[in-house]
């Protein structure tokens, strides 16, 4: 689970001030928009009105996020707390960016201060959960998503979560169960449940019992399918060997997103065990067009060569991707 960002998305906090909370949450809608300009207008005004106010400070820390100075937001987050102590929303965000400095044991404590000043605030669990996770604390992480399950029961992202943290902590865990709580939620889409198990079930090398449950999926919303989607199911189907689905899927994803190059070097996987060398020639220099660099685009490109009878190039291509391999795993 990656660092959860809360910045720009949770506006309200319960803290005494002068600026009250409309205000409040019109100046962070600007600040998160597009139009900098207005909203650097609507904060200067503020603090020529209210330059001790707590949130006030905390708008110029967001600010000053939004703009990538991550010191100047720091500080002035910690001067939003100096001026409300019970600032829950000032803690969790310094944290963030305490976390995204790398000090990650400074940035779970005052998370942790944030939501025992609001226990019920289920974006500030997240947010330590992420940063635990990102600690290697996953004993903890898998706590807070527990909690979450709690808060925020109609969720997907919670059961999905405590199944992937508890299988980190024992690989024997049930965390099936996780998945058969989310199913009896009758407020959690079915098709929705079925992806994220599918997802699980492919990461646990459970491709038989992924592939029905993607099948499921595809069947009623296959509309609702993303890049990551398409090609995880190509992934379930390549492995259990049903090739033309796992093509169709592979292009599905590029569809959505050319850029994605592991998503043309499976494909090319895909054509390799069909031995259709042309196909796999094809495909890695769609791979190089959006990655040159890439060791397996090269090394695909090697192959299709090889037995397209262009042995020499193949070699060429052969130690190129060599050579990109060494680089990077030294870098």
């Amino acid at each position: 689970m990656k660092l959860y960002f809360l910045l720009f998305f949770l506006y309200a906090s319960d803290c005494s001030a002068q600026l009250n909370q409309s205000q409040f949450d019109a100046t962070m809608q600007q600040i998160s928009s597009n139009d900098q300009k207005k909203a650097l207008a609507t904060l200067e005004s503020l603090e020529k009105k209210m330059p001790n106010d707590s949130k006030v400070i905390f708008l110029r820390g967001m600010y000053s996020f939004r703009d990538g100075d991550l010191n100047l937001a720091l500080l002035k987050f910690s001067n939003a707390i100096n001026a409300d102590a019970n600032f829950a929303l000032a803690y969790a965000s310094r944290g963030q960016v305490l976390a995204l400095k790398g000090k990650l044991d400074k940035a779970i404590s005052d998370v942790s201060i944030a939501i025992k000043i609001e226990p019920k605030n289920a974006d500030f669990t997240r947010l330590r959960s992420s940063i635990y996770n990102q600690n290697n604390q996953i004993d903890k992480a898998f706590e807070d998503v527990k909690i979450l399950i709690v808060l925020e029961p109609n969720n997907i992202m919670g059961y999905y979560d405590a199944a992937v943290f508890s299988k980190l902590i024992d690989k024997n865990y049930d965390a099936d169960q996780f998945f058969t709580q989310a199913y009896g939620n009758k407020a959690i889409t079915k098709y929705v449940t079925d992806v994220l198990f599918a997802k699980f079930l492919l990461v646990q090398n459970r491709f038989e019992e992924a592939k029905v449950k993607y099948e499921a999926a595809l069947l009623v919303a296959e509309n609702e399918f993303g890049d990551e989607d398409f090609h995880n199911a190509a992934l379930v189907f390549y492995k259990t060997k049903e090739y033309d689905k796992a093509v169709l899927y592979f292009n599905k994803a590029i569809t959505l997103n050319p850029a994605a190059v592991n998503y043309y070097t499976n494909l090319a996987s895909v054509y390799t065990d069909l031995k259709d060398w042309q196909k796999v020639k094809e495909t890695a220099q769609k791979a190089l067009s959006a990655d040159d660099k890439n060791p397996m685009a090269n090394m695909y490109m090697a192959i299709g060569l090889k037995f397209t009878g262009h042995e020499t190039e193949a070699i060429e291509y052969q130690n190129k991707a060599k050579k990109l391999e060494e680089e990077q795993k030294n870098n």
